[in-house]
């Protein structure tokens, strides 16, 4: 009986000492923010075949514009640290987050749909930016792009500055094929 206690005893004080190892480590692995931008569609609106002769006009809110594009993205914390926006334990560098589109386009609405968690935005040029308290782990948002494009380039991607965010990093993605 005195033997089958002790083997009790020992596989309990391995089990004990495994589960605070197990403790540890999770406790002093580094939690990470990390935002995920997913691209779900990328599309031309005034893409025109190349007839010979054909000729075309384009108008968006009453302007002319030259070359229209809708882009629809999937923006989530998908890290398992809360992103902070306000206060003394805030964990972004600024005020909000800048997400960005390259240099020769320009914002020309920006629609926010299916948002998790509450939060301010506003455009200007090639870019727009969200104020909010704080982001929660799996929260997210779609936005809406309307942009035209000034120069003849690449197809546009958002991007945002992994620098903004104290020890985090950002992973982009596509919905599409």
């Amino acid at each position: 009986m005195i033997k089958f206690l002790k083997v009790i005893g020992t596989i309990i004080t391995v089990l004990a000492g495994l589960s605070a190892i197990i403790g540890l480590f999770f406790q002093i692995s580094s939690h990470r923010p990390i935002i995920e931008i997913k691209s779900i569609t990328i599309d031309k609106l005034t893409d025109l075949p190349t007839i010979d002769g054909l000729k075309a006009k384009f108008y968006y809110k009453d302007s002319i514009v030259r070359s229209l594009w809708k882009l629809n993205y999937l923006v989530t914390n998908s890290g398992d640290e809360i992103i902070i926006g306000q206060g003394d334990k805030k964990n972004i560098i600024k005020e909000n987050l800048t997400f960005t589109l390259p240099s020769n386009y320009k914002v020309l609405d920006l629609k926010i749909s299916n948002s998790a968690f509450p939060f301010d935005n506003e455009y200007s040029l090639n870019n727009f930016q969200i104020h909010f308290m704080q982001w929660k782990s799996t929260e997210s948002f779609i936005v809406t792009i309307y942009a035209e494009q000034l120069a003849d380039s690449i197809p546009p991607n958002l991007t945002t500055d992994e620098r903004e965010i104290i020890n985090g990093s950002v992973i982009y993605s596509t919905l599409q094929k």
